[in-house]
């Protein structure tokens, strides 16, 4: 088998097995990240929700069960593609990086930045048209005579690109790379360091491909709380700037700066932290789910082919 062919291979699992670990992390984190996000987005100075309890308590009362997973589809395919695409690119950074061998933890955090910027472009969109939906009902029972613009993904796509064109679907980009690019390097190095830490004195890295499903999640739950924790701040300025109007000229912030400074300004240091507690809830069983899907089907498909 020549060089290429393995390469192929190995891209091949990589992109099936990330498709995997996409629906693991929408079917377990998707109710967590509806709280997270009407949290985040709803005004500091006149919050429609107390807290993550009160947030559900309203959620159910209004909505029912299903309003935990309102815009489900978006995230679904959106996630089976962007994992897809995050693997597969983790995948060959590491061939890149450390020409078929295991890296160091420096050159996993490395590959994972590297990743994050070929991600950006894929979760932009994505997080657009989720956050966009996602916020109708804030925007409604904040205004009663609100009327909503769209209330399916497809018809947010609609909206946006007949306003902005195609580079509309790319609102937020910027702040998106920027968290992406710190996010995805602590999401695999933290999980790569943990699964390390699991393995005995003098024990092989290559003995890490023998792992159990219970260190797998783990591993995956602890770098979904790195990933998140260490970039929430920014994550909150994102996700103001993508539920803003898609019209330019009634958009309430110029940039990312306008924006911080702004929710600084009307909430302090507090402003930037709402729906911290159901996103790290979130990050660890979306992520530790994610990553058991993940490592499970490519160790069926390594078995296979």
């Amino acid at each position: 088998m020549s060089k290429k062919q393995s390469n192929a291979r190995l891209m091949a699992k990589d992109l099936i097995a990330g498709c995997f670990g996409g629906i693991g992390i929408v079917a377990v984190g998707h109710p967590f990240d509806t709280l997270k996000v009407r949290l985040q987005t709803q005004n500091p100075a006149n919050p429609l929700y107390k807290n993550m309890t009160d947030c559900i308590k309203k959620t159910i009362k209004w909505e029912g069960i299903g309003g935990f997973y309102k815009g489900f589809i978006s995230p679904l395919w959106g996630n089976m593609i962007f994992n897809a695409v995050q693997f597969l690119t983790y995948g060959q950074m590491k061939q890149i990086i450390g020409h078929g061998e295991i890296l160091t933890l420096p050159q996993t955090f490395t590959a994972g930045a590297f990743t994050g910027v070929a991600v950006a472009f894929v979760e932009t969109p994505m997080d657009l048209f989720k956050s966009q939906l996602q916020v109708q009902i804030i925007r409604a029972k904040g205004n009663p005579e609100y009327k909503a613009e769209f209330t399916t993904v497809g018809g947010a796509i609609k909206k946006i690109i007949s306003v902005n064109g195609i580079f509309g679907c790319y609102q937020g980009f910027c702040t998106t790379l920027l968290r992406d690019v710190i996010a995805v390097s602590l999401y695999f190095g933290v999980y790569e360091w943990y699964r390390r830490m699991m393995l005995k004195d003098g024990q092989p890295l290559s003995d890490m491909q023998y792992q159990g499903m219970f260190t797998q999640f783990m591993a995956g739950g602890v770098g979904g709380l790195a990933y998140w924790a260490g970039i929430y701040p920014i994550d909150i300025v994102k996700s103001q700037l993508q539920v803003d109007s898609i019209v330019k000229a009634d958009r309430k912030y110029k940039g990312f700066m306008d924006c911080a400074k702004r929710l600084f300004k009307e909430g302090g240091v507090k402003a930037f932290f709402p729906g911290f507690t159901p996103c790290m809830i979130r990050a660890f069983l979306g992520n530790a789910a994610c990553f058991v899907c993940y490592e499970q089907s490519k160790s069926i498909m390594n078995k296979i082919f």
